[in-house]
């Protein structure tokens, strides 16, 4: 699947996940539920999820993250594809996952430099989904935004009104919403979920990787499914749907059709 899509599916995910994460995993890392369900830790969800979901792909020299900072993310994804075994394979699994986790985990524990360096990684690798072209001037506009991003999230986390550690959160759905669902297990190739157990590779359908059914299916499929997500969360989904419904009523009646005269 193409970067847009990727991210789009990560930013859903995480926002769907935020309050369960808020009810059973920040008690048990020191973070109250109020802090956890904030607009600041929706935030760093959102870019966690963003992210998170473009790391996988991270063993690919020309995927969409390989241009998000330049040499400096083209270099680090030809090491982490030598090391992962190409493309779609180590960091295509569980074990993948489990690892973009722990590293997110213990950069944003570490506090400080590292945390700070690691929100702007993230967030310069979730936004870079968004590009349609890299070309020169929009390459410095995104690493200028990404910057000033990055000290924002710092002096927000420095001045309490953040934990950095639910950026953690967001990349874990991520970074599953890129392998398990709903996205590249839909393809073709699938994903070697076992791997280095199994390379057997599983997949649910099979897409392919910028073509129609992405664009129309998968693509129009997370753009809905972002909006009512985003209304949940709003609490206005209830309204929402109340809104839409006398319409659909009267495209799709429930009532007994009339029967057939002879």
């Amino acid at each position: 699947m193409m970067g847009r899509t990727h991210a789009l599916a990560g930013v859903i995910g995480a926002l769907a996940a935020q309050p369960l994460l808020a009810d059973y995993v920040a008690p048990h890392m020191g973070i109250s539920h109020a802090a956890a369900m904030g607009p600041g830790a929706t935030l760093l969800m959102a870019i966690g999820g963003a992210g998170g979901a473009m790391l996988p792909d991270m063993d690919h020299r020309h995927a969409t993250i390989a241009h998000a900072l330049g040499p400096i993310t083209k270099v680090l994804c030809i090491g982490v594809g030598a090391i992962s075994g190409g493309h779609r394979n180590g960091t295509h699994s569980f074990l993948g996952i489990a690892a973009f986790t722990a590293l997110s985990w213990g950069l944003c524990g570490l506090g400080g430099w590292p945390a700070m360096i690691w929100a702007g990684f993230v967030l310069a690798i979730g936004s870079a989904a968004l590009h349609l072209k890299f070309s020169k001037k929009s390459a410095a506009v995104h690493t200028l935004i990404c910057l000033l991003g990055c000290v924002a999230l710092w002096r927000a986390g420095v001045s309490g009104h953040m934990d950095l550690r639910m950026l953690t959160g967001g990349v874990m759905v991520g970074a599953a919403t890129h392998v398990v669902f709903p996205t590249d297990i839909l393809t073709r190739e699938g994903c070697p979920l076992l791997w280095p157990v199994s390379k057997r590779r599983f997949h649910l359908a099979s897409l392919t990787t910028d073509h129609l059914a992405e664009h129309t299916i998968v693509s129009w499929s997370l753009v809905g499914a972002l909006v009512a997500t985003v209304l949940w969360r709003a609490g206005y989904l209830g309204d929402a749907v109340s809104a839409v419904r006398p319409l659909w009523d009267t495209i799709m009646p429930s009532g007994p059709r009339p029967g057939r005269r002879r």
